[in-house]
């Protein structure tokens, strides 16, 4: 019989001689899978004879199928009911079940009910031709809490207007979330340890400094916040201090790098050449380290700062999870400079570049000719130079003179940079003024 036939509800065929009779009735279904015996009985209604029919099913060679089920390692009980999708390659159903943990499955949705490691399975229970087939997937199911901030100005009252971002302590923007009045939380927060950054705005936060919890300017001296349960903080702003005043300002705008991330540094990804916004710059005195001026970068990426006094700085970006020698480059500013423009190119390694695009100076300059090409593979020609014959010294990025050569005024000059690594350098007098003419060497 073929393997395939259902022999519970089985009809025989069997031919008996005329006249005589056979119980049970052959037109009568029967169970053949135990033996069955039929009696049939002769014309004389005398004699008779027992047949023990056994009904055989041909051997069913069933072919495996394989289950295809992916699953997170790591889920937040506030990504609960997550979404379970697996497919089979028979192309049949697969169904799901919660081996061990704290969870259950709702409509094909796992749901998430306490810390705990849960063990999933996927499974198809296959068919007369079709093997079983099962897959178990394991995921560290961590808790969700939430965290209230009451974020208060120097003097101790509410925080008008602020943005607050909550970043991985590795790195990583997790959540941004605007507030007013003091008053800020964030929800669903999955355990882990993390920075919180408070970024004043609107009008009457003017005279308050970006902070970090608990109350600092730079990520990498901000108070650990381990999140394991609903926590209540308090936090108080930095003020800013009386700043040296001048005439100096600087425009910019920090973008993305060509073929580069920022997923760490904000929530979602810009295109190459995209402003980045709410990046907060400071302005560092070179020797003190002391801040001369802050700002946070819009919606474009643009910032300024304004009402510079000359001197020797440090332009920084401060971006929790990076080292801030990845987002820091040394920026003089001169008497000479009233006004640089800058472009910072930016991806979540750090500082890829920059570019001192636009210089504004005064007739205090000692250096004050046209220099070309600009980049340069080695050689430098300087032209339209009509002072005095000085010595100029050529500066590396960290400081270091790396060369010296004679200006005089000649109608063209060469200055040979082969030797010279690849990089940004800048042109010093000998009376010690800097003046930003930036060469890259490439």
């Amino acid at each position: 019989m073929d393997g395939l036939t259902d022999i519970r509800n089985l009809v025989p065929e069997i031919e008996i001689s005329e006249g005589a009779s056979i119980n049970p009735d052959s037109n009568e279904a029967m169970d053949f899978t135990e033996t069955v015996i039929y009696t049939v009985t002769a014309q004389d209604g005398i004699s008779s004879q027992d047949w023990e029919v056994t009904v055989d099913k041909a051997t069913i060679v069933k072919e495996d199928q394989t289950i295809t089920f992916n699953l997170p390692d790591t889920l937040s009980q506030a990504q609960s009911p997550y979404p379970l999708e697996a497919t089979s390659s028979s192309g049949l159903p697969v169904k799901f079940s919660v081996e061990s943990g704290s969870a259950s499955i709702l409509n094909n949705n796992l749901v998430l009910t306490n810390e705990s490691i849960v063990e999933v399975k996927a499974f198809q229970s296959g068919n007369d031709t079709l093997n079983s087939a099962e897959v178990i997937k394991t995921v560290t199911v961590i808790g969700a809490f939430n965290i209230s901030v009451d974020v208060l100005r120097p003097d101790d009252n509410p925080l008008e207007e602020g943005l607050a971002k909550l970043f991985h302590v590795n790195g990583g923007l997790f959540q941004r979330v605007e507030f007013t009045n003091g008053e800020l939380s964030f929800r669903n927060v999955p355990s882990d340890d993390y920075i919180l950054q408070i970024i004043p705005t609107g009008s009457q936060t003017l005279g308050i400094f970006p902070t970090y919890y608990a109350n600092t300017h730079f990520n990498k001296d901000a108070s650990i916040i381990r999140v394991n349960n609903d926590l209540n903080l308090r936090m108080k702003m930095k003020a800013k201090r009386g700043e040296a005043k001048g005439n100096g300002q600087i425009n910019g705008q920090v973008v993305k790098s060509e073929e580069s991330s920022t997923s760490r540094i904000s929530i979602g990804d810009q295109k190459s050449g995209e402003g980045i916004s709410e990046l907060v710059i400071y302005l560092l005195d070179e020797s003190t380290k002391e801040i001369v001026s802050v700002a946070v970068t819009d919606d474009s990426g643009a910032f300024e700062m304004e009402e510079l006094p000359q001197g020797n700085y440090e332009f920084l970006i401060d971006i929790p999870g990076l080292d801030q020698a990845s987002t820091t480059f040394e920026l003089p500013f001169e008497e000479q400079m009233i006004e640089l423009s800058v472009t910072v190119y930016l991806n979540e390694s750090g500082i890829v570049d920059f570019d001192i695009s636009t210089v504004l100076g005064n007739e205090n300059t000692d250096l004050n000719f046209n220099l070309y090409p600009n980049p340069t593979s080695g050689i430098l020609f300087i032209n339209d130079y009509f002072g005095r014959e000085q010595e100029v010294s050529i500066i590396s990025s960290n400081g270091a003179v790396v060369k010296i050569f004679t200006l005089n005024a000649e109608q063209s000059q060469e200055v040979d940079l082969t030797e010279l690594d690849e990089g940004v350098y800048y042109l010093r007098s000998e009376t010690g003024k800097l003046s930003v003419f930036k060469i890259i060497k490439n």
